[in-house]
């Protein structure tokens, strides 16, 4: 499911991939963000794991150089 979240005033896509798991992995792979998480998890619940978590996420996107 192909979403879309802004962070520090720029908007980035995620990807979210629901999965039979217990928690949520948050991924960044080729300078994109990607979610896999349990079903129990809601968008605005992931979001916010995003959002708490963004500027390592944010260095990851920095770093990728393809």
């Amino acid at each position: 499911m192909e979403k879309t979240i802004e962070l520090n005033g720029q908007v980035y896509p995620y990807t979210v991939t629901y999965k039979n798991m217990k928690s949520m992995i948050i991924k960044v792979v080729k300078g994109q963000i990607v979610v896999s998480s349990a079903y129990a998890f809601t968008i605005p619940e992931i979001e916010a794991v995003i959002q708490k978590n963004k500027q390592k996420i944010l260095r990851g996107i920095r770093a990728y150089e393809p």
